[in-house]
Formats: C-alpha cells, structure tokens, sequence
C-alpha cells in the first residue's frame, strides 16, 4: 500500500548556505504514466551541480521554489501500462534535475536504469563516474604512456578518472587534502599524491613535472588549474568538468592565460564538459562502470560521514561544499 503523500526537498531561495535556501515539502503520491516508474528511494547522491542549481549560477536554471537533486537509487513499486522492460521490486538508478532529494521519484522509464542491487557504491556511477569516463575516454582519447594530472582525486568523479588512467597505464598525480586522503589514494594506485595542505601544488608542479602533463581532469579551477596549466605538455588535453573553488569558496572565475605561449605553440586543447551534452552516452558507459565495479576493476567510493532521512539533505549538502568528502557524499532516504 503507497502513501497518500510522501517528502521532498525544495530550493526556496538562492544562496550558498543550504540550512537556509531548503525545506522539506510534502507532496502528494501519483501514480505513474503510462511511459513511467514510481521508484521508492533509498539513497539519494548529492552532487557539486546540486550547488550551481540552489546558487543560480546557470541563467536556466529555474527560479525558486522548485524540486532538488538529480540522482537516487531505489525499487521500482509501480509501473505503467506501456513499461515492459522493467517490473516491480526491479533495483534502479533514476538520473534527471529535480530528482534525487525525495522519498518517491516519479519518472520516464528512459531516465532510469536498472543497477545489480541498492547499494550507495552504485549511486555516483551514472553522473559522477560517467562523466570521468567521458572526459578520458571520449574526449581526451587517453594513452597508457601520458602523464594524467587529477585536481580533486578523491572527489566524487576524481577517484573515478585516477583508477580509469591507471587502468590504461597511465602515470597518475593527483592533489588530496591532507595525509589520511593520501593513504586512501596510495590505495588506488596514484603514482604522485600532493596534499594541498602541506604541499604547494604549483611549485610541486613545476619541479617535478614541468612541461610534463599530458592530460588534466579538472574539477577544482581556481589556482590550480592556474597551475595545470603552466605545466602541461604539448598536445596536452585540458578537461574541466567542474571549478569548486570558484562556485563554492568563491575564488574568482576569471583567468589569466598565456593563450600564445601555453595553448596555441604548445597546441594545447582547453575543453569544458557538461555532462549533459553528451547524455546519448550516459546510459551505455553507465552500465559498463556498473560492470567494472561489479568485476572488482575499479572501486566506487562512498563518503564514510553517515547522512540519514531526507531532513537531513542540508547537512549532507553542506559537508560537500566544505571541501572535506572523500568520495561520494550519499544521503540514506530509507
């Protein structure tokens, strides 16, 4: 028997502070469409574009109040009439803006995807590692003898890139907070570990690996990929897939670049990725991670800091944005 009504969190207001700008809302049980799926959630992910969206960072993004998250993980309780590829009581990943943060997740059967159980491990694959997985797959083309630089290593996408570029062979330097972090990276195989608390990231840089980095996966911007940048090789690839440092500790989002020097005679490629443009992909290489992980070849890292019930989104919200998660931060809706 469903509810009549169940929760949800709403952005009620924009700012950079998510004890003020979300409240949990009731709202009322629906049952689905014919094309739809009524999932009952069980763990919600929370995401660095969850803080564009509550911010208004993006001009498209819609004016408050409006529904929050992007991705959950649960079983599917009801079907409609026109679904046959899945059933109830399948386990699913749901993937769409205004998803993730709610007890139900009323969707398109094309925005789900069916994962091997519940488990958080799932719960980042289709957004954070797909779009690792993009970056040096798709668009960077990565080859076993290049030098791979990972701004944030242990974020939510970073672990994923570091464990992709060792599986294909690659040297791997990655940048973590402090000493306990790096001991987790050690674990995933990354060849030089810089702690941005006892390191200085751009003279480590300089001294070691000068002209030397063929590939950056970059998702903090700021004065570190500043300092990528002063360091790559020629015909290096630049992938920025987020840029925390500005939209988060609200560092300035204007750079200065040598374009002559350090991109056109170095033939240096500097390539922004929004996953969204590439969403016909995101199915495909979702399920071949899902595999991965499921034949033990890379991990997926789940943030050990407990968040539990929907009421406690902000927190987990908050924990993100404070630069301290190691992994993916997950939030346990059940």
């Amino acid at each position: 028997m469903l509810p009549e009504h169940y929760q949800k969190v709403t952005v009620t207001q924009r700012g950079s502070d998510p004890h003020q700008c979300l409240q949990v809302v009731d709202a009322k049980m629906r049952q689905p469409h014919a094309h739809d799926l009524l999932v009952r959630n069980h763990y919600a992910g929370v995401n660095s574009l969850d803080v564009g969206r509550m911010m208004g960072l993006d001009e498209n993004h819609p004016k408050p109040p409006f529904d929050f998250g992007i991705e959950a993980i649960g079983e599917v309780v009801a079907v409609g009439n026109h679904v046959e590829e899945y059933k109830v009581g399948d386990t699913v990943v749901t993937v769409l803006p205004s998803n993730g943060y709610r007890e139900y997740s009323l969707i398109d059967r094309n925005f789900a995807a069916r994962i091997p159980s519940i488990d958080p491990k799932f719960v980042g694959v289709y957004i954070s590692g797909v779009m690792a997985k993009i970056a040096l797959e798709f668009i960077t083309d990565i080859q076993g003898y290049e030098t791979v630089m990972v701004t944030s290593a242990l974020g939510a996408s970073g672990h994923f890139a570091v464990q992709l570029a060792k599986a294909q062979g690659c040297h791997v330097v990655g940048t973590c907070a402090h000493q306990a972090e790096a001991e987790l990276l050690a674990s995933l195989g990354v060849d030089r570990i810089i702690q941005r608390e006892d390191d200085d990231v751009k003279a480590v840089l300089a001294s070691e690996y000068k002209d030397m980095l063929n590939i950056v996966y970059d998702t903090m911007g700021g004065d570190l990929l500043d300092a990528c940048i002063d360091n790559t090789a020629p015909r290096a690839r630049i992938i920025i897939a987020n840029a925390i440092r500005e939209q988060i500790r609200g560092e300035s989002m204007l750079h200065t670049i040598d374009l002559y020097h350090k991109i056109i005679r170095r033939s240096v490629s500097l390539t922004g990725l929004n996953l969204s443009d590439y969403a016909n992909a995101v199915p495909i290489e979702g399920l071949k991670l899902v595999d991965k992980i499921q034949r033990g070849e890379i991990q997926s890292l789940v943030d050990p800091t407990p968040f539990e019930r929907i009421d406690s989104v902000p927190d987990a919200l908050a924990h993100l944005m404070s630069g301290t998660a190691r992994g993916k931060v997950v939030v346990k809706l059940i």
